[in-house]
């Protein structure tokens, strides 16, 4: 596989970033709050904001892969073969994805660590916002190599723990090569990813969209995007 490498240099959203964080103009917030106290809120949380904005570049390794359905569960990619009833029907009738692996980057790591727990918060939402940013980008050039408008993405780990299960990040990880020299990120022993705002997978071709929520039955998930509606493809 000829993995390429993306780094970007990313236009964060202010806004986005304080409504996580819960700083929301007082319009939104609603009646009751302490005005100066949340002004001084948002004006700590914006000066953090700009420091780490300067700082942060996410990365991506990706590659476009060969795909061989081989039954309801084996697929392969590439020379890696991944066991996956919900992998196998999202990618029938393909024969071609991207790989790939995507991160927020490693700049923030040290202001991640230190300081105290809100701080901490809010280097951590500024990280989530940068990895979006390069998924994005990423997703985009996936749509061109892959001549698609339309591309979905699947990832171990995500949804219930049999659609994808996340120990086989393994492969994904083998056909991108050295992952930690050329991007940063880590695979631990129990199947995570540091810096924790990183995120594998694969990208096809899809008009329709596929959702991991879609295949989660987890109660009272705050980032559910979609309902369940089974294990299968949806």
């Amino acid at each position: 596989m000829n993995v390429e490498r993306l780094v970007i240099r990313p236009q964060l959203s202010r806004e986005d970033f304080l409504k996580g964080g819960g700083l929301a103009p007082a319009t939104e917030r609603g009646a009751g709050d302490d005005e100066k106290y949340q002004d001084d809120l948002r004006e700590e949380a914006s000066r953090l904001f700009d420091r780490c904005s300067g700082l942060v570049r996410p990365k991506a390794l990706w590659g476009e892969g060969e795909v061989w359905v081989v039954d309801e569960e084996e697929v392969w990619l590439d020379e890696e073969r991944f066991q996956s009833r919900c992998l196998a029907s999202n990618l029938r009738g393909y024969d071609r994805i991207v790989v790939f692996l995507a991160t927020c980057g490693t700049e923030l790591e040290e202001l991640a660590s230190g300081g105290d727990s809100l701080s901490q918060f809010w280097v951590d939402l500024i990280k989530g916002l940068a990895l979006d940013a390069v998924v994005r980008d990423l997703t985009r050039a996936a749509a061109v190599t892959l001549g698609s408008p339309g591309v979905a993405s699947m990832n171990p780990g995500s949804a219930d723990a049999d659609v994808w299960p996340i120990e086989q990040q393994q492969g994904l990880f083998r056909l991108l090569g050295d992952t930690e020299s050329m991007i940063g990120v880590v695979l631990t022993r129990r199947f995570l990813m540091i810096p924790n705002k990183s995120l594998s997978g694969i990208l096809f071709p899809s008009d329709a969209g596929w959702v991991s929520c879609r295949a989660c039955s987890r109660l009272g998930c705050v980032a559910r995007r979609a309902s369940f509606q089974g294990r299968g493809q949806a």
